[in-house]
């Protein structure tokens, strides 16, 4: 009897934690305009690959809202649990100027969660210390390596959000050498890091990047950075690419931090989704980017995806070989 009494109250004192996990997973996505050519910062088909990969992922526990190239609500906001901002960056940053700022640290402060990726990743000037404080470190004209499309071996770190991945390598526009919120980059954990070749020393880069390549580091690709203040950011410099979003890794490595940032347990082999075809992709540039480009067909690009998740299968997509 005092046994079952005794798990009588455990059951009662989990209640609310079981109720709160099968709570709806609330994610919104902003995606900024599309302002590259061809397959590059096309982010409303991008967006739409990880949202559609998000939902596979997680079914009927997970509800999602895109707004796609226009700022969300108030009302979006206050539902959400994580908001993702995949858009360009520095003064053309959807997340720039006082009242989004305010916004967006008003969610993190009660415990949400926000991504930014790729150019999202650099805020406009004025915003330079706000983004570092929110997000643990941010991309800086005058500070990080920028727009220079190289070859990254990844490392993983031991982490939640690299659960289910590998090792993997990309040929991407990866920026490095952040600017941290402090020195010792508390409560940042480097998720991706990668040695960046040593022909960047030949660029113009500020003095303190080129020390750090010439003490050969490694760079910090993607971060996680547990807030202070509450809320729990995550950042990933890549992702110029939207063909990339066909690497099982990359795919998997954002759904996993989407649900690390909303304060979710992440399952122990990762968030699995079904891997987009290269009819998919296609599809998605057209209906959501507005482009197509009869020199890519589905049955060319798709052995290159397919290629793109075997050991060493990168694939440099400005220069791409279809057979």
């Amino acid at each position: 009897m005092k046994r079952l009494l005794a798990a009588f109250a455990v059951l009662v004192l989990m209640g609310p934690t079981i109720a709160e996990d099968r709570r709806p997973f609330l994610v919104l996505f902003v995606a900024g305009p599309d302002t590259h050519g061809w397959g590059a910062h096309d982010h409303n088909p991008s967006t739409a690959v990880l949202s559609e990969s998000l939902q596979d992922a997680m079914g009927k526990s997970v509800q999602i809202k895109v707004a796609w190239s226009e700022w969300p609500t108030e009302a979006d906001f206050a539902k959400a649990d994580v908001c993702v901002i995949y858009s360009d960056g520095w003064s053309r940053s959807v997340l720039k100027g006082k009242e989004r700022m305010e916004q967006i640290e008003e969610f993190m402060n009660a415990g949400k969660g926000v991504l930014r990726i790729h150019w999202a990743t650099g805020s406009d000037p004025a915003d330079n210390e706000r983004h570092r404080k929110l997000f643990g470190g941010n991309m800086e004209s005058d500070y990080s390596v920028h727009s220079t499309i190289w070859n990254q071996k990844f490392s993983l770190a031991e982490h939640p959000i690299t659960r289910g991945m590998k090792p993997f390598e990309l040929v991407d526009e990866c920026y490095f050498h952040m600017h941290w919120v402090d020195e010792n980059k508390s409560g940042i954990v480097d998720i991706l890091s990668a040695k960046p070749a040593q022909n960047f020393l030949s660029r113009s880069i500020t003095p303190k990047a080129r020390e750090s390549l010439q003490r050969n580091e490694p760079q910090t690709i993607a971060w996680a950075y547990e807030r202070p203040q509450g809320g729990r950011a995550f950042s990933y410099t890549g992702g110029h690419f939207h063909w990339d979003w066909a690497n099982d890794n990359a795919r998997k490595m954002i759904l996993n931090a989407i649900v690390w940032s909303g304060q979710r347990e992440v399952p122990k082999q990762g968030l699995s989704s079904t891997r987009p075809t290269a009819e998919r992709l296609l599809e998605l540039m057209a209906e959501r980017g507005k482009k197509t480009n009869p020199d890519w067909t589905a049955e060319a690009l798709q052995p290159l995806l397919d290629k793109l998740n075997q050991p060493g299968g990168k694939i440099d997509w400005r220069r791409p070989s279809f057979e």
